[in-house]
């Protein structure tokens, strides 16, 4: 149990969140997109990714295209200019949709083992009405997995380990593929 002053504390932090979400001035951006997961087979040299605004208010959009890697820690990007996006900005207005070209920049062969990128869709601040009547204003990110398959399939090489743990903790498995 929380002692009263952790109890208050807590509700000092709680209360403007919740009066933040409840807010009428708080707009979400209502954004479809499809596919969630974008594959650009060998020899291929464009795929398309299609977003909807499904809101009542137009919205500014970027879309961007970086390398992918996990390690263990983290998610890394890093600026790739062997792919291209178009547009790169575009305002959607409400109801409407737009298509999203992502593709090599030049004719590029596939090589040899597959590639991850990551598809960036941003919105970006237009000086609307947020700015205008100095309401909160949360802007939108979306990132789509796209995976560049290479010549050869990708392979997979699991290893697994239990890790150590006290008795009274669940045991841990770390599961990992260096395919």
């Amino acid at each position: 149990l929380l002692s009263e002053s952790a109890m208050t504390g807590l509700l000092r932090v709680l209360l403007p969140i919740l009066g933040l979400l409840l807010s009428s001035s708080l707009a979400a951006r209502n954004l479809a997109i499809s596919p969630l997961r974008m594959e650009l087979p060998a020899g291929k040299a464009m795929t398309v990714l299609t977003i909807t605004n499904q809101g009542r208010e137009p919205v500014l959009l970027q879309a961007s295209v970086k390398r992918w890697q996990q390690t263990p820690d983290a998610d890394n990007y890093q600026a790739d200019d062997a792919m291209l996006v178009s547009p790169a900005l575009f305002r959607l207005p409400p109801g409407q949709r737009q298509l999203v070209r992502i593709g090599w920049r030049r004719q590029t062969p596939p090589g040899e083992v597959e590639r991850a990128y990551r598809v960036f869709i941003e919105e970006v601040p237009d000086g609307g009405k947020a700015e205008r009547d100095n309401s909160l204003r949360i802007l939108l990110r979306l990132i789509v997995p796209l995976f560049v398959h290479g010549r050869q399939p990708a392979t997979t090489q699991l290893g697994w380990q239990w890790l150590p743990t006290p008795a009274d903790s669940p045991a841990q498995l770390l599961v990992s593929n260096h395919g």
